[in-house]
């Protein structure tokens, strides 16, 4: 039995959620030149991940090492991120950080009881 297309589907489909863990983070990031290159990288990983599984007839026998590599991959790639991010120091993006001005409305503003003729309780109540 020939385990190479069973190992390096392995290795690819490890590689692409690698690959698929920065991008999906960098997304999120204030550093573009870190996006552009985790993009051109996990387009890269996924046509070499797919080629390869065409080759190979897209067996179903390939879904094993595909899966062990797809979900090693996807969490090791997490702890990829965090270092590469701590080295660019990139950091969530603004869009992602609270308003200074936001100021969650206080809890007692919030009705105890239900409005009149609430659909939900079936009879009015005497809510004022």
């Amino acid at each position: 039995m020939n385990l190479l297309p069973y190992l390096s589907l392995m290795a690819l489909a490890f590689g692409q959620n690698v690959a698929f863990s920065l991008v999906s983070r960098s997304r999120n990031r204030n550093n573009i030149t870190y996006h552009i290159v985790a993009s051109i990288f996990s387009n890269a990983m996924w046509f070499l991940t797919f080629h390869n599984l065409v080759v190979n007839n897209m067996d179903f026998t390939l879904f094993i090492p595909y899966t062990i590599g797809t979900v090693s991959g996807s969490v090791f790639g997490v702890k990829v991120s965090m270092v590469i991010e701590r080295l660019l120091h990139a950091e969530s993006d603004s869009h992602l950080a609270p308003s200074p001005s936001f100021m969650p409305p206080p809890l007692w503003h919030a009705p105890l009881s239900a409005p009149p003729s609430c659909p939900f309780i079936g009879q009015p109540s005497t809510w004022s």
